[in-house]
């Protein structure tokens, strides 16, 4: 295959060999990401099984051990090893303790955003991918979604990246290169229209409830433009004070003069590299949503990804 999907046969023999019954049996927490001609499962964004058409029968995944382990023991970056889905199933109650209790609070609010958008079928849209890697780029984005009815004859996409509290807010994966990965696959016109078919297609063939709207989606039926949003959980000032998350990300995007989101520091990157204008060399039509939710991880519930009422919004093109 040269786009990510799977073939009816190995759904069929997913589903025979007890894969989707586990599946179905977990899918509060558990998440299905279809890749090119495999499968992963998610616990956390916890890739606990990589189950692969092209592997022996029975099927087998692959699993990194650091997740039989508690973090104080674990390897710094751990080693796959093949796992059954019976000893899957034998330790997954380990394997879930270890997953919940890991430090890394944007990867369990990333799952949680997926799978309480998914159960609510009043949201407007629907997520079908996490962990998405681009194959020609190795941009990697966290989610992507699409609206469950069309708007105007069309389903629109959308291309989302989520942040816990403080976290990562600058640095190599904070919200600078979030707006320049954002602005290369909008300029690339990099959605491949074909794949987010196929994977879709592919989630229903698993047994994922996929939108009846979308049963029979085409690729002539998707938009051309591409949505983004940075959506910021837990938007909290700290205890011993400092900046909120949303102070912090107006800081690393928008100039002093331009006093945005009440920011109190400014990074040196603004005036090497420029603005969130810069960024996106003032391009008009070039258009991110940040969405701000000020409750953690534990009161999480957000009820539809995108408009949830509760989030503090705010949308910026790139010419003022």
């Amino acid at each position: 295959m040269n786009k990510r999907g799977i073939s009816a046969n190995f759904a069929a023999k997913f589903e025979a060999e007890g894969y989707l019954a586990f599946y179905q049996e977990h899918k509060e927490e558990l998440i299905l990401g279809v890749r090119n001609g495999y499968v992963n499962l998610y616990l956390n964004c916890d890739r606990i099984s990589k189950v692969d058409e092209k592997t022996r029968v029975p099927l087998t995944g692959l699993i990194n051990d650091n997740l039989f382990k508690p973090k104080g023991s674990r390897k710094q970056a751990g080693k796959e090893v093949r796992i059954s889905l019976d000893k899957l199933k034998s330790n997954y109650k380990e394997i879930k303790t270890h997953s919940d209790g890991k430090p890394d609070k944007e990867a369990i609010a990333q799952a949680n955003l997926y799978l309480q958008n998914n159960r609510n079928d009043s949201s407007d849209w629907f997520c079908f991918d996490i962990e998405y890697v681009q194959s020609n780029t190795n941009r990697r984005f966290d989610i992507l979604a699409i609206t469950r009815e069309k708007s105007h004859s069309y389903y629109r996409v959308a291309v989302i990246e989520v942040k816990y509290g403080s976290k990562a807010i600058s640095g190599e994966s904070g919200v600078r290169k979030h707006i320049k990965d954002f602005y290369e696959f909008y300029k690339n016109k990099e959605m491949n229209k074909e794949e987010v078919c196929s994977v879709i297609h592919s989630l229903r063939m698993l047994g994922v409830e996929v939108p009846m709207s979308m049963h029979s989606i085409h690729p002539e039926e998707i938009s051309d433009r591409v949505e983004f949003y940075v959506i910021t959980i837990n938007n909290q000032q700290p205890v011993n004070g400092g900046s909120t998350p949303k102070q912090l990300m107006g800081g690393q995007l928008f100039k002093s003069v331009d006093n945005k989101w009440g920011a109190k520091e400014f990074s040196t990157a603004l005036t090497q590299e420029g603005d969130f204008y810069d960024l996106v060399e003032h391009d008009p039509n070039m258009e991110v949503t940040f969405l701000f939710f000020d409750g953690d991880v534990e009161s999480l519930n957000i009820q539809d990804i995108i408009n949830d009422e509760r989030y503090d919004r705010e949308v910026f093109k790139g010419k003022e």
